[in-house]
Parts: structure tokens; sequence; C-alpha cells
């Protein structure tokens, strides 16, 4: 099911950017990515439910992720809850929208008791393995919303920066046109073929090494000592990969792009923890799986159709949030790979 759904919704994606391909007109590559994984949330989290509200939810989501800021959340200088900041009543909205719909979806489902194989569905007949207990209606709307903050963020700036690579390194786009070609053989990629695509996996693991999440928070239980520091009970530790993945004793040349660094022989003997872009040990991401699900079939189906362009000399700036995300509008050109294949270009 997950498969077909990110199947169906980036094709959609794709047909629209007919258009500017024809007109040589830059797409938003976040914007679109954005978009893209919010739907295939969405229509994963709820299927039928969303009839009516699809745009609604799309606004709500996107304005509570803009507020899901662990920058923000460190910071030392706080307004207190009371002070009339706009954009914490936008927040406070789309919490509001958001909560709504959930708590709707969950009564509906409870009284027709209703089984759409869905996220909600599961969440909502899950019981606990010891006492047999379900979740109430607070826990289910608490698992959601966590769901649609982590969700589509990360992800979406994965496969975002995966292009951005692919269009600033032609050699590597040109390897990913053919394996993908020679695997897919122009049919769409299923779930059996993902394997086989091993070097644009390579590719897209080395684009999250390149731009990983910036930073995660966790608290500590007991006091320990790491490096000889004291780290006391309940404190904030801010850990961040964007670190770990650039430190050149692990990674050689770590400023370089190079997915072939991801080969097994070259893997070999590199610390369990020196890569970690969805957390790790027992706190990792639940969602991580999916999201290397999503990435890989929409890079690959984008690969397919389009050569994606990036102006000369262009290069964004990091904006450090939860996630890492450019500073600017990343934008860049689709090319039809027909029109290649006719001009016969391979550059």
């Amino acid at each position: 099911m997950m498969a077909e759904i990110i199947a169906d919704t980036t094709r959609s994606m794709l047909e629209r950017w007919e258009a500017n391909a024809s007109r040589g007109q830059a797409i938003d590559a976040r914007g679109e990515i954005i978009l893209l994984t919010l739907e295939i949330l969405l229509r994963t989290m709820f299927s039928g439910d969303l009839i009516g509200y699809e745009q609604e939810l799309r606004e709500a989501v996107i304005e509570y992720e803009r507020h899901m800021d662990l920058v923000s959340a460190v910071n030392s200088v706080k307004l207190p809850a009371w002070f009339p900041n706009p954009g914490r009543r936008r927040f406070q909205g789309a919490v509001r929208t958001l909560e709504r719909f959930i708590f709707r979806v969950v009564d509906e489902r409870r009284r027709m008791q209703t089984d759409n194989g869905d996220l909600v569905s599961l969440l909502l007949w899950a019981r606990d393995e010891e006492t047999g207990e379900s979740m109430n209606d607070r826990q289910i709307r608490d698992e959601l919303m966590t769901v649609l903050q982590a969700g589509h963020d990360t992800v979406s700036d994965a496969i975002a920066w995966t292009w951005y690579l692919m269009a600033k390194h032609p050699d590597v786009r040109q390897r990913v046109e053919r394996e993908v070609d020679s695997t897919l053989g122009g049919q769409p990629p299923r779930f059996e073929d993902l394997p086989a695509l091993a070097y644009t996996n390579r590719v897209i693991l080395e684009s999250i090494r390149v731009y990983p999440p910036w930073v995660f928070a966790r608290t500590p239980v007991e006091d320990d000592v790491i490096g000889g520091y004291h780290i006391p009970a309940k404190s904030l530790v801010v850990i961040s990969p964007y670190v770990t993945h650039r430190l050149p004793e692990i990674w050689g040349n770590p400023e370089i792009f190079d997915p072939d660094r991801f080969l097994p022989e070259r893997s070999e003997g590199r610390p369990r923890f020196a890569y970690y872009p969805f957390s790790a040990g027992p706190r990792q991401c639940v969602g991580a799986g999916v999201a290397m699900l999503e990435a890989q079939m929409i890079v690959f189906m984008a690969a397919q159709k389009y050569r994606l362009t990036a102006p000369p000399g262009f290069s964004p700036g990091l904006r450090p949030r939860i996630s890492l995300t450019a500073d600017c509008t990343l934008s860049l050109t689709p090319i039809s790979r027909r029109s290649c294949a006719v001009a016969g270009a391979d550059a």
C-alpha cells in the first residue's frame, strides 16, 4: 500500500513538471517535495477521511512544522505564554485545526468500528501486549501529531539535497540515470527493485551524510560522565549529526561528495554511530524505513523522467533547524530526458 501511494502521488508531481520543462522554468525543489511528502503522509495516515479537508490540513501541517524548531526551543530568551505573538497565534490555530480533525476521525472510526488499513486504524486497534489495553483518544492524538511533525520535513530535505547534489555533480547524475534505465527499463520502481539500484541508494545515503538533520536533543535519565564531562540527569543534551558526519578521522575528505564511500569494502570498520541521520539506539526514528522508501522511490522516478539542473555557480547557504534546510529557494530546472536523448546530450 505504501509503495503504491508513493508511486501514485510522485507520478502526479512529475506530470505537473512537464509545463516547467517545456518552458525551461525552474521549480522550487524543496517546496515541491514538501507538498509531495505531505500528501503521501496524509494519505497514509487518514486515507478516505481526507476528502474535503486536504487543503486545510496541508496549510495547518506546514504552519505547525514551521514553529517546531529546536534552535528556538533551546533559546534561553523566551516570550511569556500570554504574549500576543502573531506566529504563536498561527501555530495555536494550526494545532486546533489538526486536533479537531483527528478527534473527529477517531470518534467516527470508534463508533463505526471501521478499519481502513491506515495509521489511524493501526493505532485504534493496537493493544498493549501485557495489559490488553488500547490507546485513549489523547494518546492517539499525541502519536499522530508527532508523526505529522516528523514524518515529512526531514525526508523532504533529504530528497531536495539529493537532487541538488546530483545537479552539481554531472558524473554522479549520469551514473544514476544509467542504473535506473538499465534496472527499471522505463517501468515504475517496485519494492523488490530497490536493492538492485545500489549506486543510486549510495547517492541518497551520501546526500544525507553531507546534509543530515542538524541536531537531536536527548534527556539523560541518570547522571553520567561522557568524555570526562559530567552530564546531569534531566539536562538537555544536543547531538549534531552534521558535526559527526564531517569528522575527518572517520570520513576521509568529508567535504567531498563521494557516494562510493558507502561501498561495503569502504564501510568496513566504520564505527556504528558514525552515521545517524535518523538518530540511533532505542530512540531511533520509528519512521526511518518509511523515509528511506520514500526517498528511494521518488529519486528513482524523477531520474527516469527528468534531469534537474542548477544555475551556474548556485550554492545555497544553510539554515540550521531540526532538519537542515537551504537558506534560499532551491531552484532547479527540470529537463525532459526524452529531449536530452533526441539532442544527444549526456552532460
